[in-house]
Parts: structure tokens; C-alpha cells; sequence
């Protein structure tokens, strides 16, 4: 299905991680952060998650201006554990696939994160027989360390420029369709991942079993 392709491109949240919404917002609302979800998906421009996934602001400063909304007392030890309950884990076998791919593919993982989601998923969620973060990616384009988004243009281009990859040559996987848009419309081969749907079913080879 893939013959000319050589290289992948990933997304993390949605493709790679599993993530749960609805969680999410309970555990804000737990905090008396009533307003979570009208807050954090209101289409504001300079909104503090937007600046936090940019990497225009700190953890702490991330921390600070969230607890206005909590309870009094709520520290940002707090706040960033109900932050990371969006992310719930990998599946193994999904984690196997993706070592398997790196044998006929150049494998890349380009995210809109933050500090705090990028740094509990490196420490918790590759930790598996023995490989580490490095052994599933040749390179890791996170937003907050880019200052760059997607679906903006820009953040492609900087990841051709700093490869050498070639858009026609790879294929790119995402849960939402304007980075797909994007990307498509700069040569890239994509796919749009559905919910619920196994993405690893695309390539058809066996994959390996690394209990060892």
C-alpha cells in the first residue's frame, strides 16, 4: 500500500496516546474549575493553552493562571496531575507496531504539546522492555519546543528544511483533518485517523514481539 514511501510522520495525541476528554474535565471540576471545557476550546488566538503549547509560557506560569479558576488552596502539583489525566497510555501492541516500522521506515513525531503532557508521556508511556523515547523516533518536533503549531504551514516547512525529507515520500497520520488539509496541500501523502479506529492495521506486516 505504502511501496513509495519512505518516510512517517506520527501524531501523538489521538494516534500514538490515547486520550480521554471526558476525564479531563471531571478532574478540573474537581478542582472548581467549573468553566474548563468553555475555557479551553474557546477559539482565542492568544489563549493561555495556545501560548503553553507554543512554549510562550512556563509550567509554573501555566500553573498560576489556571489556579485563578480553582478552589483556593489548589497548588500546581494539583493542577498539573489533572492536566495530565487527558493522557491515559499507549497500547503495547501500538508501541510494538512502531519498532517494527523503523525497520522500513525513517519514523518522525510531530506534536502539538506542552512541558508538562511531553515530559509525564517520555517518563511513562516508552518505557517498554528495555527501549527508551529514542528508540521509536529519528526525531521528535514538539510545538512548545518549535514555537510553531500546526496546522500552520511553517511548522512543515521546518521539518523538511531541518531533514531533508521530501513531502511526496511521506506519509503523514492525524486525528484532525485541518493538519491533514495542510499537509496535503504541501505534498504530503496523509491519513486522517478516525476514532476508535487501529491505524496500525495500514501496514500489513506481522508485528514482532519484543518480550525478552
Amino acid at each position: 500500500m505504502f511501496d513509495n514511501i519512505q518516510n512517517l510522520i506520527l501524531d501523538f495525541g489521538g494516534v500514538l496516546v490515547d486520550l480521554d476528554r471526558e476525564r479531563w474535565i471531571q478532574a478540573f471540576n474537581k478542582l472548581g474549575f467549573n468553566d474548563f471545557e468553555e475555557v479551553f476550546y474557546k477559539k482565542d488566538t492568544n489563549s493561555v493553552f495556545k501560548q503553553f503549547e507554543l512554549g510562550q509560557i512556563s509550567s509554573e506560569q501555566f500553573c498560576k493562571t489556571v489556579k485563578h479558576y480553582c478552589n483556593a488552596g489548589t497548588t500546581d502539583e494539583q493542577v498539573a496531575e489533572a492536566w495530565n489525566t487527558l493522557l491515559t497510555g499507549i497500547p503495547r501492541q501500538r508501541l510494538r507496531k512502531l519498532l517494527s516500522l523503523r525497520d522500513r521506515y525513517v519514523v518522525y513525531l510531530l506534536s502539538n504539546t506542552n512541558v508538562l503532557h511531553w515530559t509525564h508521556s517520555a517518563h511513562s508511556y516508552f518505557n517498554y522492555h528495555g527501549f527508551t523515547i529514542d528508540d521509536y523516533f529519528e526525531e521528535l518536533f514538539l510545538s512548545f519546543q518549535m514555537n510553531q503549531m500546526k496546522p500552520d504551514p511553517g511548522i512543515y516547512h521546518s521539518i523538511t528544511a531541518r531533514t531533508g525529507i521530501m513531502p511526496f515520500n511521506t506519509l503523514y497520520l492525524d486525528d484532525m483533518k485541518e493538519n491533514c488539509e495542510t499537509a496535503a496541500r504541501l505534498g504530503f501523502k496523509t491519513h486522517l485517523v478516525t476514532p476508535d479506529e487501529d491505524w496500525t492495521e495500514l501496514f500489513s506486516d506481522p508485528i514482532p514481539t519484543y518480550d525478552r
